[in-house]
């Protein structure tokens, strides 16, 4: 890898504009399989008790059950929205 291209790889074209820093491109392309696979599960999970937390605060009268019914749903589907 050239120096260039260690500080500003170019980015993937699926990357919208300005979301990732070049060293974070860098870092990601550095990374195991299996250390990007243990990063997804995390911002996976993170991503789950954050739509727990928006939905308890939607919906304070549901059960933990209930919530935890509806984020097993939402991420079914696939949408995890507002």
């Amino acid at each position: 890898m050239s120096p260039k291209s260690e500080t500003a790889p170019e980015m993937p074209h699926w990357v919208p504009e300005g979301t990732l820093h070049p060293a974070q491109i860098a870092a990601y392309r550095r990374m195991t399989p299996d250390q990007k696979l243990k990063q997804v599960d995390a911002l996976n999970r993170q991503a789950r008790k954050l739509k727990a937390a928006g939905l308890r605060m939607q919906h304070p009268d549901w059960s933990e059950d209930q919530i935890a019914e509806e984020v097993r749903l939402i991420c079914i589907r696939g949408v995890l929205k507002g």
